[in-house]
């Protein structure tokens, strides 16, 4: 399992996760899916966040606090795991 994604860069089909997505880390969704990550995995404590998320462009929305959450993105990453990590909790 490479990782390329040192310095916060994406590729097309790489696992993507952006925590938090209120304002900008929609954004990030937003983008992410437009350069082709693949998934782009949203997470947010909050459901309107999660499904402005889904609205935005990411093919997951995750609550962080689900018990289930590390089984929820071995799932989402079809057992990759996360390639890039894009911080924008509060």
């Amino acid at each position: 399992m490479g990782r390329n994604f040192a310095n916060g860069q994406s590729k097309i089909r790489r696992v993507a996760a952006v925590f938090g997505v209120g304002g900008l880390g929609v954004h990030a969704v937003q983008l992410l899916s437009m350069i082709g990550a693949a998934p782009v995995i949203a997470i947010d404590p909050l459901p309107t966040a999660r499904s402005r998320a889904l609205a935005a462009g990411a093919d997951f929305a995750l609550d962080p606090l689900d018990p289930n959450f590390a089984q929820l993105i071995a799932e989402a990453s079809k057992g990759r795991g996360i390639d890039a990590a894009f911080d924008f909790a509060v």
